[in-house]
């Protein structure tokens, strides 16, 4: 799902803020083997994805409905096994 930014500098400033600032007590966070690293926000559902050289993959609100597993808990655990 779609993150509340109004324009692609706004999404990269809360992408940024989510995946490169200090990971909070409600912050889960792993290690891919491709060097990636996923953090996933067990209260708001922010996720995100950075690669190996810190550039942003990915950064949306983690929804069932969209990637097709139980919960958000279950996506997080497959993308950290990747």
């Amino acid at each position: 799902m779609e993150v509340n930014a109004v324009d692609e500098q706004h999404y990269l400033e809360l992408a940024d803020g989510f995946l490169g600032g200090p990971r909070s007590d409600e912050v889960e966070e792993c290690q891919r083997r491709d060097g990636a690293t996923v953090r996933w926000n067990r209260i708001s559902h922010e996720f995100g994805v950075l690669d190996g050289d810190r550039y942003i993959l990915t950064y949306f609100i983690a929804d069932p409905r969209w990637h097709g597993f139980r919960n958000n808990r279950l996506y997080f655990e497959y993308e950290c096994r990747r």
